[in-house]
């Protein structure tokens, strides 16, 4: 778990990081516009402002993140001594560290005698309180029915992968293993992961386990859209290629997944109906769109309205399509950085991206949004 808290403090590090990239890309259009003096007065002034706390907030959190990770490993060190000199010192702790494998497996397996580790009430006391430490077992443990379905329930399934051969073919302890979690099917034996009920189980905790599904399972519909269902879509990627070519299906996946269009088969995603539905889930799709629909200026505007960012999908002539980065351009002016090299310096189009920042500003210090998609016909803004 702690291990675990560690992992998850870093990927939000790493997307304040990936925010803090955004605002820059929006602090470098704003020093652009000052300097062609689009902004201007306290207008300009509070702009750059708010752009200088923004970076300095994140930077702050930044550091928040780097200190509570330092301080989880810290506790997780001087727990490790502890428990070196004092095993009660695991009762005593924090449940989070009780289940802390490391430092379990390391007491239990690693600081007692050769002999010890051969005494099955001793091992067995271990894997009920971590599964996982059946890694460690001698091999001949491995193949006890019991102590290995012990080892699965206080494990959430993962101490399946440590188990015999012979237990992985046990469809009693494979059963048990996948319905706790089912991205165990992998460790499966090769009969055991053609077994529609042990498939479907799986598939039914964990949409992904699809991938170690049999081919034939893979192929088989019912199963197949068990798993979609139960990953949002996603384990469209794992399903047999003729399921990836069923129009009917993939319609159904990418109206609530528009994403999942990436996973279908080439001549779907030239099909317009269904790259439309998925766009219309999600802009972004338009990036897994055959080339000839990403210049499709219909399907582009159906994305760049949604969410101005698809521009970066769109045909490179839909670039300059001053219509289409205008729609764009209600999402922000970041959007701008987006279009063809003639609309990024065009002094209408900078115009109108300085005004979408004024209103966005301050839409969002008086309430309610405003969007633009008049032209603008003036080359300069008062500000």
């Amino acid at each position: 778990p702690h291990q675990a808290t560690t992992q998850r403090l870093t990927a939000a590090k790493a997307a304040l990081a990936e925010t803090a990239e955004m605002v820059l890309r929006e602090g470098e259009i704003l020093n652009f516009r000052r300097a062609r003096g689009w902004l201007s007065g306290s207008a300009a002034e509070h702009l750059v402002l708010n752009f200088a706390d923004t970076l300095k907030s994140l930077a702050e959190e930044g550091e928040e993140l780097d200190e509570l990770a330092r301080d989880l490993l810290t506790s997780r060190r001087a727990y490790r001594q502890a428990v070196a000199s004092n095993r009660n010192t695991i009762k005593e702790a924090d449940s989070n560290l009780q289940q802390d494998q490391d430092v379990v497996q390391a007491w239990a397996l690693n600081h007692v005698s050769k002999e010890r580790t051969f005494d099955r009430a001793f091992i067995f006391s271990v894997v009920q309180t971590n599964g996982e430490a059946l890694a460690k077992a001698p091999e001949s443990m491995k193949k006890d029915r019991e102590l290995v379905q012990t080892a699965v329930r206080s494990s959430n399934g993962y101490a399946l992968q440590f188990a015999h051969a012979e237990l992985r073919r046990d469809r009693e302890v494979v059963l048990s293993a996948v319905r706790l979690n089912g991205l165990m099917l992998e460790f499966a034996s090769s009969e055991l992961k053609k077994d529609k009920e042990i498939v479907s189980a799986a598939v039914r905790d964990n949409g992904d386990a699809l991938q170690f599904a049999g081919p034939s399972l893979r192929k088989n519909q019912e199963v197949a859209m068990l798993a979609i269902k139960r990953s949002s879509g996603w384990a469209l990627q794992f399903a047999d290629q003729a399921l990836k070519a069923d129009s009917e299906l993939v319609l159904s996946v990418v109206q609530d997944n528009g994403l999942a269009l990436q996973h279908a088969a080439p001549s779907l995603r030239s099909n317009r109906d269904i790259v439309e539905a998925a766009v219309k889930s999600n802009a972004f799709a338009l990036e897994f769109a055959s080339p000839d629909l990403q210049d499709d200026k219909d399907l582009a505007m159906i994305a760049v309205r949604k969410d101005g960012g698809a521009l970066k999908y769109v045909g490179e002539k839909l670039k300059s399509d001053r219509k289409l980065v205008e729609a764009a351009l209600n999402h922000g002016a970041y959007v701008l950085m987006l279009a063809s090299e003639s609309l990024r310096t065009d002094d209408q189009m900078l115009a109108m991206a300085a005004m979408v920042t004024r209103d966005q500003t301050r839409a969002k210090e008086e309430g309610p949004s405003v969007s633009w998609s008049a032209d603008v016909k003036e080359t300069s803004v008062e500000l």
